[in-house]
């Protein structure tokens, strides 16, 4: 009989979790745990995985840990290029500690470089914002 409540007890215990944690992804409540983990990660941890340009679903971008960069289009790898981030940009060292996303060309070894907004999606929105070095071109990524 005191087995059944203690069981009773723990089943209920773990239903209401499992409501709570179901409701607060359901309504985008943000876990403070997670919040926290990913704000003590480092923007060359945070940018690791797929991105999806936002204006243009079927273009892809994965940034690996060894340092390649994945483009795709559709299902399609278009090319590999070598990625790093840093605070210097062309030799340049941003003095008012920007970080930049510095794109390798695979083929001729050109670099390409990016100001990286917010740090990699510091306010948790699972966002990516670059803008071209020179141009301004504003280039917004989505997690999948």
């Amino acid at each position: 009989m005191k087995t059944n409540k203690i069981i009773k007890t723990i089943l209920v215990a773990v239903i209401s979790l499992a409501t709570i944690t179901i409701y607060s992804k359901a309504v985008n409540i943000p876990n403070n745990a997670n919040s926290i983990s990913v704000q003590s990660q480092t923007p060359e941890v945070r940018i690791l995985g797929m991105w999806i340009m936002e204006n243009s679903p079927n273009d892809k971008v994965e940034f690996l840990a060894n340092g390649q960069m994945k483009r795709y289009h559709g299902s399609s790898l278009l090319y590999i290029d070598i990625y790093s981030i840093s605070n210097a940009c062309g030799g340049d060292i941003s003095g008012d500690n920007l970080l930049y996303l510095i794109q390798t060309d695979s083929e001729d070894g050109d670099e390409y470089c990016y100001v990286i907004v917010n740090g990699v999606y510091a306010d948790n929105s699972e966002v990516l914002t670059l803008i071209t070095e020179g141009q301004g071109k504003i280039i917004v990524y989505v997690r999948p």
